[in-house]
């Protein structure tokens, strides 16, 4: 079982996700339940470059990139969680916990 995606699903998934080279997951930390609902923004730190508020994100979001050093800021029931991402050649999949 894959948590309720079969394999079709799964290679849609796969297949959409590969033009992005950033792809986030959203969940609870205790439990890894995927969370939904959240405003996410992404800055590129060397140019000061703002993308979002993107509203009402996940529990998964994909977004192409250019190169460089990204602060993510992702909003989950007023709880905010940051991160630095680095954008290079290999795509980057991370995930976000909350609480």
């Amino acid at each position: 079982d894959h948590g309720g995606v079969g394999d079709e699903e799964q290679q849609s998934l796969r297949e959409r996700k590969a033009p992005y080279n950033l792809r986030l997951t959203f969940a609870r930390s205790r439990t890894g339940e995927y969370v939904a609902g959240l405003d996410v923004a992404i800055e590129r730190l060397d140019r000061r470059l703002a993308f979002g508020p993107y509203k009402d994100c996940g529990p998964l979001l994909f977004v192409r990139l250019d190169p460089g050093l990204y602060r993510v800021s992702a909003t989950y029931e007023g709880v905010v969680r940051t991160k630095t991402i680095r954008i290079g050649a290999t795509p980057i999949e991370d995930t976000l916990y909350w609480p």
